[in-house]
């Protein structure tokens, strides 16, 4: 398997053959994107070596400060749509560094899991559409305080949701 920089300079995400080639979406100008696409290499390689919260959670907010960086209004209706996947993948990891904290901040609660709710509220602001969005199951504990609770292994399938996204959308979408 090959990871990283594939000859030609050419990036290939984690899990994908080197050899693979990917049509390229007709109005999709990649230089556009090369700022993001270079913060996105380098949180889709941070997800395949040991790194720290803090550090994960910088590289998400450099590839977000990218992001907000296009001009919106210089973009074709493509590379609107690029643009919007480029997102998708973001909030993926950004959702990703919400429940990675919350796994280290529950740590007193004695769940088997990542703590999301309490007594029926969100821990977090965004966990309903975490919940939601990636399909994650909630399981409640039983006893004075009510915990909702996601497997810990719900930041690694964010981070292959995003991974899964990078793939199939963005990779064609860049002709990479």
């Amino acid at each position: 398997m090959v990871v990283g920089l594939a000859g030609c300079g050419k990036f290939v995400a984690p899990n994908r053959p080197g050899t693979v080639t990917t049509l390229a979406a007709t109005g999709v100008d990649k230089d556009k994107f090369a700022p993001d696409w270079d913060k996105l290499k380098d949180i889709l390689v941070a997800t395949a070596v040991a790194i720290t919260l803090d550090q994960f959670h910088s590289r998400v907010q450099s590839y977000r400060t990218a992001l907000d960086a296009i001009n919106e209004t210089s973009l074709n209706a493509d590379e609107k749509v690029v643009r919007l996947k480029f997102y998708d993948v973001y909030w993926a990891f950004e959702d990703s560094v919400s429940l990675w904290t919350a796994d280290i901040d529950g740590g007193n609660m004695k769940v088997d899991g990542i703590p999301l709710y309490r007594d029926g509220k969100p821990l977090l602001p965004r966990a309903d559409q975490i919940v939601s969005l990636y399909g994650l199951v909630v399981t409640t504990s039983q006893g004075s305080d009510q915990i909702g609770y996601v497997p810990k292994s719900s930041v690694q399938k964010l981070w292959g949701i995003a991974s899964h996204e990078t793939e199939k959308s963005l990779l064609p979408a860049l002709n990479l």
